[in-house]
This record gives structure tokens, sequence and C-alpha cells, in this order.
């Protein structure tokens, strides 16, 4: 009697990366806030860290999650400053990644809470940041309605003064960084904007 020997091949799993970019795309579509969710805007906003690192993961997903993850940016100065002005850092030098920006939150004030919690460089706003965001606010907002920015430090984060004109300034570059931005969600009771050039 003879006996037959069969081989067992376990299943073969498939990297996630390997999927179809409909699918994946269509997966990514699925993290972070829902749709209308800046219709019922209450405090701040931040984008899915889940999909943050999915994006880290190789080149293939960073190029599909980054759409995402720069659709709603969250630009206002009042909490998480020194995360906020990295990301202006940012939208300045990628002028690219500034374009995925579709909706933004912006205040007019820009504020560090307590010297205590104050975990952030000196000078908070450089003479480099200043001449690049000013060469922007050049470009796109008629200047005689937005004071220029200048070099902050530490020490000036308590003239109340400052850090309004400070936030109304901070707020026109906000939206001169985001060309293709369709709308917009002012998280203060009192704005006032610079006015932008035609065209801008």
């Amino acid at each position: 009697m003879s006996v037959a020997s069969f081989s067992y091949a376990p299943p073969r799993i498939r990297a996630l990366s390997s999927l179809p970019t409909e699918i994946l795309t269509n997966i990514v579509a699925n993290f972070g806030r829902p749709e209308g969710f800046l219709d019922h805007f209450a405090r701040y906003y931040y984008p899915d860290p889940s999909l943050c690192r999915l994006a880290r993961t190789c080149k293939r997903l960073w190029d599909i999650c980054v759409p995402k993850i720069y659709q709603i940016c969250d630009l206002e100065t009042v909490r998480f400053t020194k995360r906020k002005l990295n990301l202006f850092r940012t939208l300045a030098a990628k002028p690219e990644l500034a374009k995925l920006v579709k909706q933004v939150i912006i205040n007019n004030l820009f504020h560090l809470g307590p010297p205590s919690l104050r975990c952030i460089d000196n000078p908070v706003i450089t003479a480099d940041d200043t001449v690049t965001w000013n060469r922007i606010l050049e470009e796109k907002v008629d200047m005689t309605t937005v004071k220029p920015l200048r070099e902050v430090r530490l020490a000036d984060l308590d003239d109340e003064a400052l850090m309004w004109i400070l936030g109304s300034s901070m707020s026109c570059l906000a939206l001169a960084l985001v060309p293709n931005v369709v709308s917009v969600v002012y998280n203060t009771e009192n704005i006032t904007i610079g006015t932008f050039k035609p065209g801008s």
C-alpha cells in the first residue's frame, strides 16, 4: 500500500505597500477626522498619529499619506506653538506641501503660556524666519495693512500688545503660505487680517 505525501505551503503574506494605489488611497482616506469635522470645530486639531506613522514606513506610503496629513493645517499660534512654528517653516521651505493644504485653522494671538511651560528655543522667531516670512507676506499682502514680522525672543513674550500684532501677522502668513486653501476656521473672537493683493 502506498502512502501519498502532501506538502503544505502557508499562504503568502503580501506587504501592505504592494496593494494597488486605489486601495491604499481608500485605506488612507479613512484615517483622521471625518468629512465636515471643521463645521463643528471646538478647540484644536492635529493629524492622526497613526497616519503619520504609516507614512514613515516606506516611500510609496509616504506619497499616498502626505496629501491627507497636510489637508488640514492648524496654524493658530496659541497652543503647541513650537510645533506650529516648525510647521510654518516647513510650508515656507516646501511649497509643494503648502499646495496640499485645503483647510486651515488660524487665530489672532501669539501665545506660549506661562514662563514655566515655555519649552521653546530662543529666539522664538529667528532673523532667518523673518527674512523668509516677510518675503512671502510682501508677495501676497498689502504691507500697509499688516506689521512685518521681526525677531522675537522669550523676553518679548510678556508684551501683550506685541503678541496681538504678531498673531495678526502670523494669521496673514498662514493664509499667504497656502495657495489652494478652500476653507478657513478663525479660532478666535477678534480677528483682523491684512488686505491681500488682487490675485493672491
